[in-house]
């Protein structure tokens, strides 16, 4: 059994290989990625300027995002290039019976 910080968010039927998708925990949007056969997830408000980046495109283990070309590592969160910045906040995953959690607290 998984402790109270860790949230079901889909199926892994519902992401196919490099997706993104957007899942709500709480009040925070989530962006859930599938890498071959690994799940990631990661903030889905880019740093830079607040895009979605569930809205982008992965390419490479990199998501860019649909504002300004700006891509980050999916896997670890680091800025790969510009205008990205800094670093995506960055979530463990898990997956149950078919079904994939990400560890989160959320900030009050």
């Amino acid at each position: 059994m998984l402790e109270d910080d860790w949230h079901k968010v889909c199926h892994i039927d519902d992401l196919d290989d490099e997706e993104v998708m957007q899942f709500w925990v709480g009040d925070t949007p989530l962006a859930i990625y599938r890498l071959e056969d690994a799940y990631y997830a990661s903030s889905d408000t880019c740093p830079h300027q607040g895009g979605s980046l569930s809205e982008g495109y992965i390419e490479d283990g990199q998501i860019e995002c649909p504002l300004h070309q700006g891509c980050y590592d999916v896997t670890t969160g680091e800025a790969r290039s510009g205008p990205a910045c800094g670093y995506l906040a960055t979530y463990s995953v898990t997956t149950q019976d078919a079904w994939i959690y990400v560890q989160f607290v959320e900030d009050f």
